[in-house]
């Protein structure tokens, strides 16, 4: 629930020593919780709806997948794109892009893009080199 969120939320920023914070998928929260941004899933509001709902200066990112319109992410600070290998979480709901399907879908988007999904270490030179901003990895 939006309470428990924002209890939550409140916990969490209160740890953070004034660090960078973002809520996940609760542009409505931002401002209870003095967030930095949000970041939107695919099953969020789209991008540039939220963008008119947050603060002046508040961050916004989102997450891009093969065949998104690029205009879902042209008011996005950053976006997550992927997944670029098989990886559980998206098994059987987003076919993996592979370096080539990420590297194209970084030319469609007009912002700093981070690679995820079954990143692994070896994985980094070529996704830089495909145009990755950054890299998600679990180890």
């Amino acid at each position: 629930s939006d309470r428990e969120y924002t209890a939550l939320a409140q916990e969490v920023r209160a740890l953070m020593d004034g660090r960078f914070f973002i809520l996940h998928d609760r542009p409505h929260l931002v401002g209870a919780v003095n967030a930095d941004g949000v970041h939107l899933s695919f099953r969020g509001l789209p991008a540039p709806i939220v963008r008119d709902m947050l603060p002046s200066g508040c961050m916004l990112g989102t997450s891009a997948h093969q065949g998104d319109d690029a205009g879902l992410h042209s008011v996005s600070d950053y976006c997550f794109a992927g997944p670029v290998w098989d990886t559980p979480s998206k098994r059987g709901l987003l076919e993996p892009l592979g370096v080539d399907g990420f590297a194209a879908l970084v030319r469609r988007l007009a912002c700093p893009t981070y690679a995820l999904g079954g990143v692994l270490p070896a994985h980094v030179p070529a996704l830089l080199q495909a145009g990755a901003y950054g890299v998600a990895a679990l180890a």
